[in-house]
């Protein structure tokens, strides 16, 4: 069962909604008087108004345009697909050839800026203008009431068909306007507005686009709680994206850094059709986007208060949500441009980036904003403080932070998100804080890895000299609907960085040194948590060969017989290693130069003997020049040169995995079939993620069928 207005019925059809019932929260459009709901209709005692309710769901608003993605026709078929075959499969059909707007559909990390709002258990959400439901979906998860306002009767619809299918109901569907809003003052703790503030100008020709934005931020205001906060995606409108000519909301690029009169003139001249729909006949410019100086002055203007956030890739995908705060955008663009793979950084957008960088452009020409308003206070909030203030309420052992400053990184179907805490000019963090997301299973996940670094952390206190250490574990909560812990910053800098400099100033010496402590730490690692009835056992399936992924020119038989020469290791339960160990999950403390490994969620017993090695060797690859250009070609090279005796690097490869196999007393004659092994297990771990990488290590598997007569060590023929 979904949407709930129908079930809040008691049968009465005249009957008003008690003081107690959630729906009080609707009000006439008329008069602004509580309505009364019944089965096929809601109606106002006052003024008699009434609007009719039909599939359990008030429509309010009938447009006399139609607005979306694909043609109205289409969008009718589609929708009776999705009730036939399935809402997922449905959609994973009709946009087979377009992945990104497929994924802005189905990812629940839509919603991945939530941990930072410091919600309450009971808090009611609203998502106004919620197209196809995602937003609506995850927010089902993470509040205990949603409203969901669409004008568009077909994605209404198909956001119902979708909600009832997963059964969920705690959604209420609203089919209506944002310009007039069917919802009572002081109703909601969190007001979605995504993608949605720009176009209101179209919505409404007769007045100034400011005024109705202005008019509509106002209504907000008045519809929050005490406490309450409006998250706002939106562009910037001399974003980067724009400089480089990236189509605006009127339809044709670099409108946005026109002035407004300009704009109007250059589209009256301009007969392109629109790539969504025709709204505005008269052809003015009327989306209007802002700097972040003129949200600020808008906002203001609204009564509000606001933190600024970089959402990168974009509002649509923030997986990574940057404080838009002293120096954080910069540096977080260099570091992404130094992680960049070295084939990749000729290219003229990142050259470009580079610059911007170097002039301390990068606030400026963020492209893509989160903005999240509470109602205007006399001082100047920082960017983490809602979620800090939540932390201290519940962990009173939370280290104390003058002035937080928050950002958070997670990934594509993530189950987990990690909360960096700075002090406000800091550079490194104080604190990271892992949450869950609506993602199945995610609150298991983040439990699960506070245990494995609770466990980690009491054995290695009773270990005489650690050639590692581990976060200090401070407490774990509920953060309104989400699971969450907190543990102290690694001190230092991730090991991926390091070993980048070192390549570019040609240490190749200091590269080995790092690489040679990594497999020590994996084998300490592995006597430290030996045979620990408290981690999981690996899932047998993920020894299992992916054969449909593979194609044709790979021999399965053959595969399947090398595998079968380890099938042993499978029997061995008591191998722990650290499941996912790579460079990256290493840091340095540059000043003692001790190592401290992180994120503990994939500590598993059962792995194939020499995984972690495997696992770091592979990282490594990312940051070794090259001489491969693009991401997918360079990496398929780079695993080539290192393992396939085709580069400058095998040797310094065949050193290692010679030591590694030394360390953990493997006979070299194993290395081959144990590797192959390695790549099986960790493309069925990268398919149980529903990560990208998958597809990178079924490539390797391949490219490891197709060049098995070059591996580092002697193999026997397949």
């Amino acid at each position: 069962m979904t949407v709930a207005i129908t079930d809040m019925i008691t049968g009465d059809d005249s009957a008003t909604a008690s003081a107690h019932d959630p729906t009080t929260r609707f009000k006439c459009l008329g008069c602004g008087a509580t309505l009364a709901l019944a089965s096929t209709h809601a109606s106002c005692a006052s003024c008699g108004s009434n609007w009719p309710v039909r599939d359990g769901v008030i429509r309010f608003f009938e447009p006399g345009y139609y607005w979306g993605e694909i043609s109205r026709s289409e969008a009718t078929s589609f929708l009776s697909q999705a009730e036939r075959e399935g809402w997922r499969l449905a959609l994973e059909r009709h946009f087979a050839n377009d992945p990104s707007f497929l994924t802005t559909v189905l990812d629940t990390q839509r919603t991945s800026w939530v941990p930072l709002l410091g919600l309450d258990h009971d808090a009611v959400a609203l998502d106004i203008g919620s197209g196809y439901g995602a937003i609506t979906h995850a927010l089902s998860q993470q509040a205990k009431e949603v409203y969901s306002v669409e004008a568009i009767p077909e994605r209404v619809d198909f956001t119902r068909v979708r909600l009832a299918q997963e059964g969920i109901s705690n959604v209420q569907l609203v089919q209506g306007s944002a310009l007039e809003l069917p919802l009572m003052d002081g109703s909601f703790d969190l007001i979605v507005v995504n993608g949605v503030l720009e176009w209101l100008g179209e919505w409404d020709t007769e007045r100034n686009p400011r005024e109705i934005q202005l008019t509509f931020l106002r209504q907000l205001n008045r519809m929050l709680k005490p406490g309450g906060v409006v998250v706002i995606g939106i562009e910037n409108r001399i974003g980067l994206a724009a400089l480089l000519g990236e189509i605006d909301h009127s339809g044709v690029p670099y409108t946005s850094l026109m002035p407004r009169w300009l704009a109007s003139l250059y589209l009256r001249h301009d007969r392109r059709q629109h790539h969504r729909t025709v709204l505005n006949s008269k052809r003015q410019y009327r989306t209007y986007t802002y700097s972040e100086f003129g949200y600020r002055r808008l906002l203001a203007d609204s009564g509000f208060s606001a933190a600024f956030y970089w959402a990168n890739p974009g509002y649509n995908l923030p997986y990574e949500v940057v404080p838009i705060h002293e120096s954080f955008p910069r540096r977080h663009l260099e570091a992404s441009l130094d992680r960049a793979p070295s084939g990749s950084r000729l290219n003229w957008r990142r050259k470009a980036k580079r610059l911007l960088a170097r002039l301390r452009l990068v606030r400026p020409t963020v492209s893509e904003f989160l903005i999240m308003a509470e109602k205007q206070s006399s001082a100047e909030l920082p960017a983490g403080h809602r979620i800090y203030r939540a932390l201290q309420a519940k962990l009173p052992a939370v280290p104390r932070v003058l002035q937080p400053v928050a950002s958070l990184v997670t990934y594509s179907f993530a189950r987990k998100a990690l909360v960096r805490i700075f002090e406000s000019s800091g550079e490194r963090p104080t604190l990271f804080v892992k949450t869950s997301t609506p993602m199945p299973g995610s609150r298991e996940t983040v439990a699960a890895e506070f245990r494995h670094l609770s466990l980690l952390r009491a054995r290695l206190a009773d270990h005489a000299a650690p050639g590692f250490a581990v976060p200090t574990p401070i407490g774990t909560c509920e953060l309104g609907r989400l699971e969450c812990t907190v543990e102290s910053a690694a001190p230092g800098r991730e090991l991926t960085d390091i070993l980048r400099e070192h390549f570019r100033n040609g240490r190749t010496d200091l590269v080995r040194r790092q690489m040679e402590r990594c497999i020590d730490i994996s084998v300490e690692l592995a006597k430290l948590l030996f045979g620990a009835p408290e981690l999981a056992i690996l899932d047998p399936a993920w020894w299992t060969l992916p054969v449909e992924l593979l194609p044709a020119t790979v021999n399965h038989i053959a595969l399947h017989r090398l595998l079968d020469s380890v099938a042993a290791d499978r029997d061995n339960h008591d191998r722990v290693q650290h499941g996912d160990f790579t460079i990256e999950n290493v840091v340095i403390d540059e000043a003692t130069d001790a190592p401290t490994v992180v994120d503990w969620e994939h500590a598993l017993r059962g792995l194939p003997p020499m995984y972690d090695c495997f696992s770091a060797l592979i990282s490594l690859l990312a940051v070794i020049p090259s001489r491969h250009a693009g991401n997918a070609a360079l990496m398929e090279g780079n695993f080539l040169d290192a393992f396939f005796g085709g580069g400058r690097w095998a040797p310094l490869f065949r050193e290692l995995l010679t030591l590694a196999c030394t360390r953990h007393s493997v006979a070299l004659a194993r290395v081959w079939p144990l590797f192959v092994q390695f790549l099986v297990v960790r493309t069925q771990f990268y398919l149980h993620r529903r990560s990208s990488g998958a597809e990178l290590s079924t490539r390797m598997l391949e490219l490891t069928w197709q060049h098995r007569d070059r591996f580092l060590f002697p193999a026997s023929a397949l």
